[in-house]
């Protein structure tokens, strides 16, 4: 995070804050004074930022809000996704248009460790029925439909041993066939 014209980071963006199935603003964690004194974390609304190829930007330090009302909003990030009542997963990552805020996906994971070996599902924003505060939870449509998207570490090893191996059959049939004509001339010249 980059206040226009600064040369040095103002903080680093913490999490993204989420209300009614739109992203709403960021949390910034900003840097500790003499790296003594821990300073608050800001919130800062996503129509102030800009976004570039080295990170967000803000105009103005008067875009930072010190006192946030957490009223009906909340943070997405691990959160519990509920469907049918039952706990289906984790919320991974929170995909979000920048014009508007509104999600166009989340991921599903059932773990961090399950995520990266088996994969994420996906789950699109009109199977989202909203976010229950009580539960501190995602909760789905009962007829979410939710696809596989990401392949997973176990799929990519499945299919490089299913390479593999289909490799070392064609090798084999080629020994094999070379070992057989070897014999058969063998055969021939014992006569």
């Amino acid at each position: 995070m980059y206040l226009e014209g600064a040369k040095k980071s103002t903080g680093r963006v913490r999490a993204f804050v989420f209300y009614a199935k739109r992203c709403i603003g960021v949390i910034v964690k900003r840097p500790d004074f003499l790296w003594m004194f821990r300073r608050k974390r800001v919130f800062i609304d996503l129509n102030k930022l800009t976004l570039k190829e080295n990170g967000f930007y803000i105009k103005e330090k008067s875009n930072m809000i010190k006192k946030f009302n957490w009223d009906k909003k909340a943070v997405w990030d691990n959160s519990p996704i509920y469907k049918k009542r039952k706990k289906i997963g984790y919320c991974g990552n929170v995909v979000f248009q920048k014009k508007d805020g509104k999600i166009s996906f989340i991921d599903l994971q059932q773990s961090k460790a399950a995520g990266i070996v088996l994969g994420k599902t996906r789950i699109n924003e009109q199977d989202i029925k909203g976010y229950s505060l009580n539960k501190g939870a995602i909760i789905l449509e009962d007829n979410a439909q939710l696809q596989e998207h990401k392949e997973g570490v176990a799929e990519k090893a499945g299919k490089a041993t299913s390479v593999a191996s289909h490799k070392v059959q064609q090798k084999s049939d080629v020994f094999h066939k070379r070992i057989k004509e070897f014999k058969d001339e063998f055969k021939e010249g014992l006569k």
